[in-house]
């Protein structure tokens, strides 16, 4: 019998598959489509070494970590969800200004874009903040890959980190 590696059974993780299907079908059903959302958070993300993330464009392009001030391209919008029939983990989706939603591609493992019409399992991420640092991280939740600025910022966003450290950590600030 199959294992995810954490004593799940085969059976259990195709229940798994099929609920996050559901609930992946049902966030798109409120938020696909380039709606922008109404009840999430507006923030800037800024890097370990004070670039802000940038969907290039507004939308529709890369996603890079090379500004050093806020503006309209670094503004995004952070979608808290909660897949039925999971442990209480929160996981997001970060939408760019014009609506698409940030994916890491493949699911992980290089290149993250903000060019998704709708959320899929490479636009959904593991959300988790450090209290004591305000610290946040963004992982993949196909490959468990980390968002990482690399060097802290100065280029483009990539998600093929396999543990969090400083470069894989963003501050959120509120708009």
């Amino acid at each position: 019998m199959f294992s995810a590696g954490n004593s799940t059974t085969a059976n259990d993780v195709l229940g798994l598959a099929y609920k996050d299907k559901l609930w992946i079908s049902q966030m798109n059903a409120i938020y696909g489509n380039h709606q922008l959302c109404t009840e999430c958070s507006r923030v800037t993300l800024k890097t370990s070494g004070n670039f802000f993330v940038v969907a290039e464009g507004g939308g529709g392009g890369a996603l890079n970590a090379n500004r050093t001030s806020a503006s309209v391209w670094t503004t995004f919008r952070i979608v808290h969800i909660a897949p039925t029939g999971t442990t209480p983990t929160l996981w997001a989706g970060v939408q760019a200004p014009n609506g698409q939603w940030v994916v890491a591609e493949n699911g992980g493992g290089g290149t993250v874009n903000a060019n998704r019409d709708r959320l899929g399992s490479w636009s959904t991420f593991r959300f988790q903040t450090k209290i004591s640092t305000g610290a946040t991280t963004f992982q993949t939740i196909g490959t468990n890959q980390f968002l990482v600025a690399p060097n802290g910022g100065g280029g483009t966003v990539r998600a093929n980190s396999a543990a969090a450290s400083t470069w894989e950590t963003f501050t959120l600030t509120n708009l």
